[in-house]
């Protein structure tokens, strides 16, 4: 019983929001603008190498306060853990027409082909896998494809759009799940 009592504390330290944390409000900023970083069980499963190489300028200022931070909660970066977001859907949580929809493979859409291997050559094969992986605001990640421009990016936008979806939607969809669920 006391395994199962510090399991439900863990959980619920992770699921603390940044903005609820005592990080300045530039490092939330940075944070949640640049990789939609929101709650400490995300923030834990990054090295600081990679928090010092985000776009929004970390310094080594900023990490010693992530760091104090995520000490004070007893964790670590570094940590790997399987974490879910509380507010993501669980695909097996979704109505039938949506499973059929997040299981649509991208390369039955109308995408350009330019498109679609930039999205294959990202590992993202299925229209779940699209619009829940974090691509940053406005799919902006994709970008960092070095064949993927604007115009391919715009068409991109607009096929989750006229389907009724945006990027990083709050679904959690693997490949696994798909199979588990078909």
């Amino acid at each position: 019983m006391k395994n199962l009592t510090n399991k439900v504390k863990i959980n619920q330290g992770l699921d603390e929001k940044l903005t609820q944390s005592n990080l300045s409000q530039e490092i939330v900023r940075i944070l949640l603008h640049n990789d939609g970083i929101e709650y400490l069980g995300e923030l834990i499963q990054f090295q600081e190498e990679e928090l010092l190489e985000k776009e929004g300028k970390l310094g080594e200022r900023s990490l010693s306060q992530i760091k104090n931070y995520i000490n004070e909660k007893g964790f670590v970066l570094g940590t790997n853990i399987q974490y879910r977001r509380p507010d993501k859907k669980r695909l097996e949580d979704l109505s039938e027409d949506i499973k059929i929809e997040l299981n649509e493979k991208i390369s039955s859409s109308n995408l350009s082909i330019r498109a679609l291997n930039c999205l294959t050559q990202l590992g993202i094969y299925y229209f779940g896998e699209l619009i829940s992986k974090d691509l940053g605001q406005n799919g902006c990640e994709l970008l960092k494809n070095r064949n993927l421009g604007k115009n391919s990016l715009e068409e991109i936008k607009n096929y989750i759009e006229e389907k009724g979806y945006k990027f990083n939607m709050d679904i959690e969809y693997s490949r696994k799940g798909l199979a588990e669920n078909q």
